[in-house]
């Protein structure tokens, strides 16, 4: 933690610094009563500002990545600066180099803040799945699987369910007081779901389809009936506030009850057990 802010504040002086260095000049000339040197072009700006987002956009960005990328921005700079000052080149090359220096030392420090954010995120989620286990697999990972269950059903003339499991995140403080006095508030959103979702995989079986989706649980129940699917929803909301203290909302989709698609499925499980909120 005390790396991750340590290198913050170092990129955000160094481009505090490297952004007003041409006032500084400025002010400095005044006061000496000599002319201003401008020792920055207009586009050094740019090259340094997608220099941090592009490394920042890439987290775990390897060596040879960086490398590359800076090769690119090197040459991209290189021929920028032989456009506007062909005439002047070589006169211009000591101030060229500076600043290529400038954009190379503003991308190693916002690596180490990378690396430095990188290690927190391992950390929290090396805590959060030593407590509770698994994290909930994202909707998009599963939605095939989810999808041939369904078409699996309808080629066999088979009944499947789908239940959404609705929560609140803004019940997480209430349900988990202590939880904030032992990890940071951060984590206490991905701690809950977590949870959740080892507490669904208990009360499920291996062969039932699981996935997150914003706000809600998706479970797929091959061979479950709209009424079976009922009692399973009721159970799950039980034991949910049993276990975790949350209170949760459950809507159920059949097939072929209720929708004869996977999408409207989905659909008609949400809005089933959004409308309970209201």
């Amino acid at each position: 933690m005390k790396q991750l802010r340590f290198w913050a504040i170092f990129l955000i002086l160094w481009l505090a610094f490297l952004f007003n260095t041409e006032r500084v000049i400025e002010r400095v000339s005044e006061q000496i009563g000599v002319q201003a040197v401008n020792i920055t072009y207009s586009y050094t700006y740019i090259f340094v500002l997608v220099t941090v987002v592009l490394t920042l956009l890439l987290p775990r960005m390897e060596k040879i990545y960086l490398v590359i990328l800076l090769t690119s921005f090197i040459m991209l700079y290189f021929l920028l600066t032989l456009y506007y000052y062909r005439e002047g080149i070589l006169t211009e090359l000591p101030r060229t180099i500076t600043q290529i220096g400038a954009m190379i030392l503003t991308a190693l420090i916002t690596v180490q803040l990378n690396n430095s954010v990188n290690r927190f995120e391992n950390v929290i989620k090396s805590i959060s799945l030593n407590r509770v286990g698994q994290t909930p697999t994202p909707f998009l990972k599963k939605q095939g699987t989810m999808y041939n269950e369904v078409k699996r059903a309808r080629r066999y003339e088979r009944p499947v369910s789908l239940v959404a499991v609705k929560f609140d995140s803004r019940q997480f403080e209430v349900a988990y007081p202590q939880i904030i006095q032992e990890i940071q508030e951060a984590m206490l959103e991905q701690f809950t779901i977590s949870s959740m979702a080892q507490t669904i995989r208990k009360n499920t079986h291996g062969f039932d389809t699981i996935a997150l989706q914003e706000d809600n649980f998706l479970i797929v129940l091959p061979e479950i009936t709209g009424e079976e699917a009922l009692e399973k929803a009721k159970q799950l909301t039980d034991v949910i506030k049993d276990e975790i203290g949350l209170t949760v909302q459950t809507g159920m989709a059949n097939y072929p009850e209720n929708a004869s698609t996977f999408d409207r499925l989905v659909e008609l499980a949400i809005e089933n057990a959004t409308s309970k909120l209201n």
